[in-house]
């Protein structure tokens, strides 16, 4: 099984394995379960982007493998994106997605969404 690190093929920058340079720390267990459940689906799929966009977790990929597969891929990819609308982006605890005081979408719990204001 390959490591998250090996499957990122992105534009330059391989990041450290364990190491969540894309998003929020409180993402990175979600990063990490989806590679996990890919893998086994696809073991050469590529990581083309990870990164937050209106509050939510993308996890892009690309994969050689069929229809079928690829169909598989993205229902596990749209799992951990739909709950990381559910959960804190910068420290995993339950959150809810709402607009920041400068118009940007972030999902926070109560707390980060004080401190990180």
């Amino acid at each position: 099984m390959g490591t998250l690190t090996e499957h990122y093929k992105s534009f330059g920058a391989v990041p450290a394995e364990g190491k969540n340079p894309w998003t929020g720390e409180g993402w990175t267990n979600l990063i990490y379960a989806c590679h996990d459940e890919l893998v086994p689906l696809d073991l050469d799929y590529i990581i083309v982007q990870i990164k937050e966009k209106f509050g939510g977790l993308r996890y892009y990929f690309s994969s050689k493998s069929g229809t079928d597969i690829w169909n598989k891929l993205n229902e596990v990819t749209r799992k951990y994106e739909n709950l990381s609308f559910k959960t804190c982006e910068f420290c995993g605890e339950p959150g809810e997605s709402s607009n920041g005081n400068h118009g940007w979408i972030k999902t926070t719990c109560l707390t980060c969404s004080v401190k990180h204001a």
